[in-house]
């Protein structure tokens, strides 16, 4: 394998020099982006990047932010930012979590800024903007789960709807729930430095009564009573449908039913999702939500397009291409 491009800084003699040193640096930073998105991550192009400093943290901070750019980049954007400075890398890291609306994205950039944390124990972050994103992901941990008892409730009044694609909807709100939960724990890690979050949420789902118990006494300790009861509500050992009634104020439960959670999932989905929701409306004739799937009939994902036709077709509501003149 040819090595990679090494940045160089070479004595500038004209304004014509430094553009042309400018591009150069511009296109070895390109190159460098899609080696991050391997498993692992290729080092030479992360190790490239930091060596040229400001511009590519400038670069990786425009391309987290731009959501048309490519998805694979920019989830694996957040964790080489963290390599950067830490205080230069966390303040691009904050910026991007007081906006983030994916929580997979939300996710990388808290564990990015846990090690910025890490390779800098003095380091300070914004507490107000770590709250706000604290009350977002329980609001959106308390939807996830009520996503998925709606769906639940749904298939056990009528059973033609559990099908195996419901099945694989209902396994990925309870994952995507568990990774909420997961970080509001990372949350509370980076608003009280001095507590280790890791074996707190490890002792919170720990099988012994003791250390849970001993967890719970320090979550206790550390949340207003507020943020207390809506956490431990995702943890305590109780049933789902109480978990619900203790979300106050976070979630407010919109009693939509089973086609409005589908209807919810559509408009709120990533590709992945909206594939399986639009089959799942197809499958079990949700003609109503017809109109919903109508609008990413363009998507540009051609799984989605595929998914998306066949569902409508499935509904009855393709609409007939006219014949020519």
């Amino acid at each position: 394998m040819s090595a990679l491009p090494e940045p160089r800084t070479p004595v500038l003699r004209t304004s014509h020099d430094a553009l042309l040193v400018r591009a150069a640096r511009k296109q070895t930073m390109l190159a460098m982006f899609p080696p991050l998105t391997r498993s692992p991550p290729h080092k030479e192009a992360r190790a490239t990047l930091i060596a040229i400093g400001t511009d590519a943290l400038a670069s990786l901070d425009s391309i987290f932010g731009d959501a048309q750019a490519d998805r694979d980049v920019r989830l694996h954007a957040p964790r080489t930012i963290g390599f950067f400075p830490p205080r230069a890398a966390s303040s691009v890291l904050m910026r991007h979590l007081d906006t983030a609306l994916d929580g997979s994205l939300t996710y990388r950039v808290l564990r990015a800024l846990g090690s910025c944390r890490a390779a800098d124990p003095s380091l300070t972050l914004d507490d107000g903007v770590l709250a706000r994103c604290l009350d977002q992901t329980l609001t959106d941990t308390f939807r996830l789960l009520d996503q998925r008892l709606a769906l639940e409730r749904g298939a056990i009044g009528d059973a033609t709807r559990a099908t195996p694609v419901h099945g694989l909807l209902v396994d990925l709100l309870r994952h995507r729930q568990a990774r909420a939960t997961e970080r509001l724990f990372r949350l509370v890690g980076l608003l009280f430095p001095r507590e280790d979050a890791r074996s707190l949420y490890r002792g919170i789902r720990d099988p012994s009564p003791k250390v849970r118990d001993s967890s719970r006494e320090l979550l206790e300790h550390l949340l207003e009573p507020a943020l207390q009861g809506a956490v431990l509500a995702l943890v305590d050992d109780i049933v789902d449908e109480e978990r619900l009634t203790r979300a106050d104020p976070f979630y407010d439960r919109p009693g939509i039913g089973y086609v409005g959670t589908l209807s919810e999932l559509l408009e709120r989905g990533e590709y992945g999702d909206v594939a399986l929701v639009a089959t799942h409306i197809g499958e079990v004739g949700a003609g109503e939500l017809a109109p919903s799937l109508e609008g990413w009939r363009t998507s540009a994902s051609p799984t989605v397009g595929e998914a998306v036709e066949r569902a409508l077709a499935q509904l009855g509501r393709l609409e007939v291409a006219p014949d020519g003149p």
